[in-house]
């Protein structure tokens, strides 16, 4: 709810700055699909507010792009949205995480033309990029951000003897945008114990090395979300994961609050 709650200020003060009044017209892309817990209560924070303003239409296409990542795939969804999408004019296009916010800056030439752009979930923003596509004046983004510094001083404080702290990431494309955070702490850890970046093929692999404790270690866990081989890991198995290690489990994120024995500081 904490996140909900702040999503619905930031998403309200966005709308009034942005003098979004009667008549307009809000189109969300979310980059997954109606299930997935993550956008599903970005899309609800973003529901919660919208209905509040009758008079403003709202349209939510969704991308299943953790289910399916095919060039094949993307080429048929750009079709599909181009039937879609012809023929409307939106005031607003808001980009649910990094997927859909990449199609959008990629495609919107063909489908949009004065539409102002909102990024919501992205870990990084790339000015730079954005001037590629020629929209820097059109894109603001809500960006989220894990405080990987604050989360391994946490863990010094609660555990002062620590010797070896695991890093553990998925191997997703979602993935690769944390790894310059992950990059900028090895970067600025003095090397007091073992610090030990690790991406495994799947949670099974997780599940069977950390099922012997390990003294003085702890894990620092980023997202575990999808194995190497694209099938999704449901919320319910990385909570068995977290719950049976036998190394301490520090999350990072909210999602996992109430399934996690360890908290460290949240992305909320």
């Amino acid at each position: 709810m904490k996140k909900l709650l702040i999503f619905n200020i930031l998403l309200s003060t966005f709308f009034f700055s942005s003098l979004l009044f009667a008549n307009s017209s809000v189109l969300i892309i979310n980059s997954y699909h109606k299930g997935y817990e993550f956008s599903d209560k970005i899309v609800y924070g973003l529901e919660k507010v919208l209905y509040k303003h009758q008079d403003i239409d709202f349209n939510i296409l969704y991308m299943d792009s953790k289910r399916i990542t095919s060039k094949e795939y993307y080429k048929n969804l750009k079709n599909l949205y181009k039937v879609q999408l012809q023929n409307r004019n939106y005031d607003l296009v808001i980009a649910v995480d990094r997927f859909a916010y990449d199609f959008v800056l990629e495609n919107y030439n063909q489908f949009f033309s004065k539409e102002s752009i909102l990024a919501v979930g992205i870990e990084n923003f790339s000015q730079e990029k954005a001037k590629k596509y020629n929209v820097e004046n059109k894109v603001s983004a809500l960006l989220e951000k894990r405080d990987l510094d604050s989360n391994v001083k946490l863990i010094e404080t609660i555990i002062p003897t620590i010797k070896k702290l695991y890093v553990i990431n998925d191997k997703s494309i979602n993935a690769k945008h944390t790894e310059p955070l992950i990059k900028e702490l090895f970067d600025n850890f003095h090397n007091k114990y073992e610090l030990i970046y690790l991406r495994e093929d799947n949670l099974k692999n997780l599940e069977k090395r950390f099922s012997k404790y390990e003294e003085n270690s702890a894990i620092l866990f980023i997202r575990f979300y999808k194995n190497s081989d694209g099938k999704l890991n449901k919320n319910q198995a990385i909570a068995k994961f977290i719950k049976n290690s036998k190394v301490p489990v520090f999350i990072t994120d909210s999602i996992l609050i109430k399934k996690a024995l360890l908290v460290g500081k949240l992305l909320i």
